[in-house]
């Protein structure tokens, strides 16, 4: 019998739960690692996340926009965390970040010691499935993320339209990526709220090769752009008029662009809960995360650390000389969002996946 209570204990030692101290060992000051889902010249701007796409290759024209916001976090995360622990990146590309998530979601320890930054692949998995992947986004910690994007739809400065209502069944074409792009699938949008009329013509490469093509005439204009990367890259063009925004996706009106109307605003009934979905998206499109199954109190501390980083005079300088827009969105906010998406009704869904060129 002793020799029986013997093996009993040591069994009990050995999984961790002889003695509940030790089963969960502290890890403050423990090195961090940050996973980028994007090489040092990759980025997502279109939108090709869960496609074929998508999965065969990043963007054409570098937009290293993942590797300088995984640069900003680490140089000062961790001085906002216990222990004030060292924080380093490593990027592991390929499939528009879904190979970091699934890293993260095998192999990663499930302290908080390893982190990603990922596309908005993760959270779109239950529009855009892929076949290989059974991952549940919301069983991921949600620490936060960089900045709430707004997207925006613009025109030539030929278009006669100085307002949304202007385009009412009108005849104008828009250029997009391929179908369940974001360019393509806010496009889709527009024209749902506009009356039908107006032609997407997809097989564009990214975002800038569809704003070239529209500065050209070649199209009326696009959807589906990044106010930051519109902002960052065609100023001049915002300012001389050659480009014309129109109307915005977000969760909040930029301040700047309060007067833009957010496409949402106009929807109805069922169709208001698919661009509810779609304003969502600004939430997590640059988000920081942490595996499934890390500790409660460390996904608290790092979302603590990660809103006290969005506020440090240094950071926010770090993020000027990188820029970059640094305005972080509570872990909790991307969250929900995510979880809004992972629980959409099945009526919902099949709404996004319409508007995605394939159902």
């Amino acid at each position: 019998m002793k020799a029986l209570r013997s093996i009993v204990l040591a069994s009990l030692l050995a999984v961790g739960f002889a003695c509940p101290v030790a089963a969960q060992p502290s890890v403050a000051g423990k090195p961090i690692t940050i996973i980028i889902g994007f090489g040092p010249e990759g980025g997502d701007d279109a939108g090709l996340a869960g496609t074929a796409m998508g999965a065969s290759r990043e963007r054409l024209r570098p937009q290293p926009t993942y590797d300088r916001t995984g640069t900003l976090i680490a140089r000062h995360l961790g001085r906002f965390l216990p222990g004030n622990p060292a924080v380093s990146t490593r990027s592991l590309p390929g499939a528009a970040s879904l190979a970091a998530v699934r890293f993260l979601e095998s192999s990663a320890p499930r302290d908080g010691t390893v982190l990603g930054i990922v596309g908005p692949a993760l959270a779109r998995l239950p529009v855009s499935p892929v076949p290989t992947f059974k991952t549940d986004p919301s069983t991921f910690g949600w620490i936060g993320a960089r900045m709430r994007e707004i997207y925006v739809c613009v025109a030539r400065k030929e278009i006669e339209a100085e307002r949304l209502a202007d385009l009412h069944g009108r005849e104008i074409f828009f250029g997009a990526s391929e179908p369940r792009s974001r360019p393509f699938i806010h496009a889709a949008g527009l024209n749902l709220v506009l009356g039908g009329k107006m032609k997407i013509v997809p097989g564009y490469a990214d975002v800038e090769e569809i704003l070239n093509a529209t500065l050209r005439g070649e199209t009326d204009g696009m959807c589906g752009v990044s106010l930051s990367v519109l902002r960052a890259r065609y100023e001049s063009r915002l300012a001389a008029g050659d480009l014309k925004p129109l109307a915005q996706y977000g969760a909040s009106k930029d301040p700047r662009l309060a007067w833009l109307p957010v496409i949402s605003e106009t929807a109805r009934g069922d169709d208001s809960r698919v661009f509810q979905l779609l304003d969502d998206e600004g939430l997590y499109a640059w988000p920081l995360v942490t595996p499934p199954g890390v500790p409660a109190q460390r996904l608290a501390e790092l979302r603590a650390a990660f809103m006290a980083m969005g506020a440090d005079p240094e950071a926010l300088a770090e993020a000027s000389r990188l820029q970059l827009d640094l305005d972080p969105v509570p872990g909790e906010e991307v969250d929900a969002a995510v979880r809004r998406l992972a629980q959409a009704s099945p009526a919902t869904l099949k709404g996004m996946r319409a508007l995605s060129g394939f159902d």
